[in-house]
């Protein structure tokens, strides 16, 4: 038997009925909340999980990165088999929104750092349409420089302590 709650929404306080004993929002104000943490990551950024020796295994690029890279730690990707391993030790990323227009260049420094690092576990390079030359060297010459910029989103360790809690 299902049993149902009155609770009061903790945001707009207005009263709703749930069958979840936890359920803290109304429908409508948690909407409202899972828009605003989609957008709250927005942008352009790089990713490169790496292993203890700093050897780059993979390179990634996204619009949203906590979710994305929520996806890879929690198995739900395309590398699941390397996050499932004690290959990979920590996470970094860039942020690169104020350097590249578009998905289209920001696709195209995934390729060079790909590339670049050799990755053994990226299968294939993103197809890059139209990107003038001098603005990939742009591009290029730019990343280059922020290379000490690269900031750990999460290591091995901090995961593994925050999924024995």
């Amino acid at each position: 038997m299902t049993t149902i709650l009155n609770k009061k929404c903790a945001i707009c306080k207005k009263e709703f009925t749930t069958k979840h004993i936890t359920k803290a929002y109304c429908n409508e104000c948690y909407s409202i909340r899972q828009k605003a943490y989609r957008e709250k990551d927005k942008g352009y950024y790089l990713y490169i999980v790496m292993d203890k020796s700093n050897k780059v295994l993979y390179v990634g690029s996204t619009e949203h990165l906590y979710q994305r890279l929520h996806n890879h730690i929690s198995g739900n990707s395309n590398i699941k088999d390397l996050m499932q391993t004690e290959k990979w030790d920590k996470i970094k990323f860039l942020d690169v929104t104020e350097l590249v227009y578009n998905r289209e260049e920001l696709n195209y420094l995934e390729n060079v750092l790909i590339e670049l690092y050799n990755t053994e576990w990226n299968t294939k390079l993103n197809i890059i349409k139209d990107i003038d030359k001098l603005r990939e060297f742009s591009l290029i010459s730019t990343i280059h420089n922020l290379r000490q910029q690269w900031k750990t989103y999460i290591t091995r360790k901090e995961y593994q302590k925050s999924k024995k809690r």
